[in-house]
């Protein structure tokens, strides 16, 4: 068990066989706070966790405390059954320490609800996201012959800037499914 930085927290559970990579079961634990000032406008004070009209009013008690509760429930229940691990286990709540993992099960749709987007609308069902939408940062630059806003027209750095960014926004990189997510849809 160790403690990094203020909050976050890493847990390894040593494996039995160091030839495997390492596995990672990560989430986050921390609650954006409120904005000063407005701590008037919460039904119930932000962060009472105050149980009323059946509900536990408090901010973040839903932003995937489940996740971080069932990781260390599923490993207490089996390490307190003296069960073993072939993989090197970490549970990171917080952070990780970048270390080369085989996988990672991260947080997902974090709810509970009806089947019926996915044809069994009398069951209830809990989604396991296999995959993690892409991201991109993108700097442009422009270079241009000087003028003068009064005669925009033929070019300017802007309109150039302009046409570059929404070609970009045309053109989104194609989608590509793995075998997990092409065993999903099977």
């Amino acid at each position: 068990f160790e403690r990094i930085g203020h909050h976050a927290v890493l847990i390894t559970i040593p494996g039995s066989d160091e030839t495997l990579r390492p596995c990672l079961y990560m989430s986050h634990q921390d609650v954006v706070p409120v904005v000063e000032g407005t701590e008037q406008d919460w039904t119930h004070p932000a962060f009472s966790g105050a149980v009323a009209d059946s509900y536990i009013w408090g901010r973040g008690t839903l932003d995937i405390k489940e996740q971080v509760f069932g990781v260390l429930e599923a490993a207490e229940y089996l390490l307190a059954r003296g069960r073993t691990f072939r993989r090197t286990a970490y549970l990171a709540f917080g952070d990780d320490e970048g270390v080369t993992l085989e996988f990672v099960l991260d947080e997902g749709g974090g709810k509970i609800e009806s089947g019926a987007a996915f044809g069994a609308p009398d069951i209830s069902i809990a989604q396991v996201d296999l995959m993690e939408k892409g991201y991109a940062d993108l700097e442009l630059t422009v270079h241009s012959v000087g003028g003068h806003s009064s005669r925009p027209y033929g070019g300017t750095s802007l309109a150039h800037l302009a046409c570059a960014i929404s070609d970009i926004v045309r053109s989104p990189f194609p989608v590509r499914l793995n075998p997990a997510m092409m065993g999903a849809f099977e």
